[in-house]
């Protein structure tokens, strides 16, 4: 039975029985593993029912391509009912059923239920396999459990199984996202040092686990490796590849990956474009992130809350708090979360361009719209109102940080007290510097000479000479 022609094979099988023809167990089986091949989990189940209700025989012929359609189809639970069913008949079981079963377990990361299916494989003296091996690996990878998907590699390399490419892919992949970079490189080279041929996925998992850990230099070695072999290079690789450099600050470099990946004809999709506009907006390129900003735009990419994090971010660097504004009302309107990141990074370009009212408006609305506020929104609200001078909301901000046990900063600190100053309050200054300076906050230059500045103001002139004093002390350059 051909897979593009089961529903002709199930229409027959019903004609035959219609007319009183019978079907025998060669029949279901051919039809149940036809149904196997295409992930046709339904009808393979319901043949199966059929075959129990007219007492034909079962074993694992007819019911290992039963639990396989269950598992390509991503029905676990089906596959294990199918499983049970072996049991119910005192059918026994072996490998390829205990494998296709953890199969279908690990393709959605019920690792438990793998794992208690992988224990009694062995406590029943069913041998396990590569497949059965890696089956478990990947289970334990997809359900978060990566230490463990790592100790069992460890007890297949110690094996006597010959390992495959997909077994290293896995292991890999669970170094990757247990920040073990490190234990990825060692498996990476392990497989180039074996008979097993690297792929595609093997390259793309190595340079995740060390953009991932933070070593981005590793990784676009690696990267530069894969262009100068003939594997290919497909979106993941270019979009870890991306990453890296955004990371990195190699804004021009992750601008040459955009156009490779065009050269290459591969589809850059929101994660690629995602790197390219942070790694512009880290480095002040706001202009070119900015017009990658509107590429997606005119591309109808999807956007999600990075791509606008990372534009708002630039806006922030240009001085365009109007912009800014208009891609916060666009993120509303196209239901698209507005995180902390970005709503911090709006204050700041208002705050920057003197519009205070705005700013502090946009901090209120964090708390309207559930926004858990962090230090960076807190720190660009003070620094608004400083900047728009209003000394007595500064410090009302700085306060309620310092109730909080919120982290303290100098940028923070140094806001507060230059608010202070400016309004000519020099006794607020001065104990605002001694709290900051009981929080440990690093002090530095522009915290004394605002405080130095209120006091001279204020005619203070020996409150002057005790902070250049304190200065010298603390080691601070004065100027």
């Amino acid at each position: 039975a051909k897979a593009c022609e089961i529903n002709k094979v199930l229409q027959v099988m019903s004609w035959h029985e219609m007319n009183n023809y019978e079907l025998n167990c060669y029949h279901y089986t051919a039809a149940i593993d036809a149904c196997a091949k295409t992930s046709i989990w339904t009808q393979a189940i319901q043949l199966i029912s059929m075959m129990t209700l007219k007492r034909l025989e079962l074993d694992t012929v007819v019911l290992n391509p039963g639990i396989s359609a269950c598992e390509k189809g991503s029905r676990w639970e089906s596959a294990m009912e199918v499983f049970s069913v072996m049991a119910q008949f005192k059918v026994e079981s072996n490998t390829i059923s205990c494998s296709s079963a953890i199969s279908a377990c690990a393709g959605v990361g019920r690792w438990q239920q793998a794992l208690e299916l992988f224990s009694a494989m062995q406590h029943g003296g069913i041998e396990p396999n590569a497949i059965t091996f890696n089956a478990v690996i990947s289970a334990f990878e997809k359900g978060g459990t990566w230490d463990w998907a790592l100790k069992l590699f460890s007890v297949m390399m110690q094996s006597k199984l010959e390992l495959e490419t997909t077994s290293f892919n896995i292991a890999i992949s669970a170094c990757a996202k247990d920040g073990e970079w490190e234990k990825a490189l060692v498996l990476f080279n392990a497989v180039a040092d074996s008979k097993v041929k690297q792929d595609t996925i093997t390259s793309n998992a190595a340079i995740s686990a060390c953009e991932k850990g933070i070593e981005w230099e590793q990784a676009l070695q690696l990267f530069d490796a894969m262009c100068r072999s003939t594997m290919k290079l497909d979106t993941i690789t270019f979009n870890t590849a991306s990453s890296a450099l955004a990371k990195s600050g190699k804004w021009e470099k992750t601008l040459c990956l955009l156009s490779l990946m065009a050269q290459k004809e591969v589809s850059f999709g929101t994660t690629t474009c995602n790197a390219a506009i942070s790694a512009c907006e880290k480095v002040g390129q706001w202009v070119t992130a900015l017009q990658l900003f509107g590429r997606m735009v005119q591309s109808k990419l999807k956007m999600d809350t990075i791509t606008f994090g990372a534009a708002v971010g630039a806006c922030k660097k240009a001085g365009e708090w109007e912009r800014s504004l208009q891609l916060l009302s666009l993120m509303m309107r196209t239901e698209i979360r507005i995180d902390e990141i970005t709503f911090s990074a709006a204050i700041a370009a208002c705050g920057n361009a003197g519009e205070c009212d705005r700013a502090l408006q946009l901090f209120r609305d964090m708390a309207q719209r559930r926004v858990e506020s962090c230090w960076l929104a807190w720190c660009a609200a003070i620094t608004s109102c400083e900047k728009g001078g209003k000394w007595n909301q500064a410090l009302q901000l700085f306060t309620v940080m310092l109730r909080s046990e919120m982290k303290l900063d100098t940028v923070s600190s140094n806001a507060v007290i230059s608010a202070c100053h400016k309004a000519g309050e020099w006794e607020k200054a001065l104990r605002l510097l001694g709290l900051t300076a009981q929080c440990k906050v690093e002090l530095d230059t522009i915290t004394f000479n605002a405080a130095s500045s209120a006091c001279e103001k204020a005619g203070e002139w020996k409150k002057v000479l005790h902070l250049l004093t304190v200065m010298e002390k603390d080691k601070v350059e004065s100027s």
